[in-house]
Formats: C-alpha cells, sequence, structure tokens
C-alpha cells in the first residue's frame, strides 16, 4: 500500500505501509471494514492510537457508512471523545456489567443516574465512564516494585 500527500513542497511526498504509524493502519483498517457491505461488525476499541479529534469522528464515519452497506456496527469503547461525539445518543450506549447473576447489559437511558446526569449537563462520557472503572483501581497506585 501506497499514500501521497500533498504538502508545501512541488512534489507529493510518498509513504508505503511499512512507515505508517500504528493509529494510520488502525484507521485505514476501521474505514476498509466499515465500508464493507456484510453481517454485524464487531469493532473493538477503535480509538486506540488515534488522536482524540479523529477519534470524535468515528460514530459519524460508521453512520455514513451504514447508509450506504446496510452493516450492524456493534463498537467497544472506553473512550469519552467516542462516546461524546456529535450526534451520538444515549439510546446507542449500552454498558455491560456483572451482577449476582451474572452480566448483564444497560442501556444509558435505563440508569436514572446516568440519565439524571445528562439532563444536568454532563456529557455521555462522564456520566458513562466512571460507572466502568474497577471497583479497586486506585490500589494501582500502591503496587510496589522490586529491583533487580
Amino acid at each position: 500500500m501506497q499514500a501521497r500527500y500533498r504538502h508545501w513542497r512541488g512534489q507529493a511526498a510518498k509513504q508505503t505501509e511499512e512507515v505508517f504509524s500504528d493509529g494510520t493502519l488502525r484507521l485505514i483498517g476501521f474505514l476498509w471494514s466499515i465500508s464493507e457491505a456484510g453481517g454485524p461488525l464487531l469493532l473493538e476499541e477503535p480509538e486506540l492510537s488515534l488522536n482524540d479529534e479523529v477519534v470524535a469522528q468515528l460514530p459519524g464515519m460508521i453512520r455514513r457508512s451504514q447508509g450506504l452497506s446496510g452493516r450492524q456496527v456493534i463498537c467497544t469503547t472506553h473512550s469519552r471523545a467516542m462516546l461524546d461525539a456529535l450526534g451520538v445518543a444515549a439510546n446507542e450506549v449500552h454498558r455491560l456489567d456483572v451482577g449476582q447473576d451474572g452480566s448483564f447489559i444497560e442501556t444509558a437511558t435505563a440508569n436514572p443516574k446516568i440519565m439524571a446526569q445528562v439532563q444536568g449537563g454532563w456529557t455521555l462520557g462522564q456520566a458513562v465512564l466512571p460507572l466502568t472503572a474497577p471497583q479497586t483501581v486506585n490500589q494501582l497506585a500502591d503496587v510496589k516494585f522490586a529491583a533487580g
């Protein structure tokens, strides 16, 4: 694969895939995947290695591609930029959690706390992401490392 870039020099620069960044390669794979017709597509954290401004564009790209391909896209994320992107609605955000009887899925609109925060001016990312953090995450700061 080869890409040409227009810039201030007279000749466009060329790069091959060996020198593309991880983010560029992931973005190309993302665009390729969502543009193909077919069955459901699961995207696991497509925001990895991408700038938050690019990440904020991913939901719109998915939406536009669905209009062409008709493909159902399910996306997992821990990205505030993705959840806060223009056009992402609370009824499209589902949170997986563990209860006494196993895992369950909760739509953001079904959680009164999330909806109260969103109606109070919080973004979806601000309201949902704290609920996905591990309960003992603060213990990571207390990890002791041994030299040697």
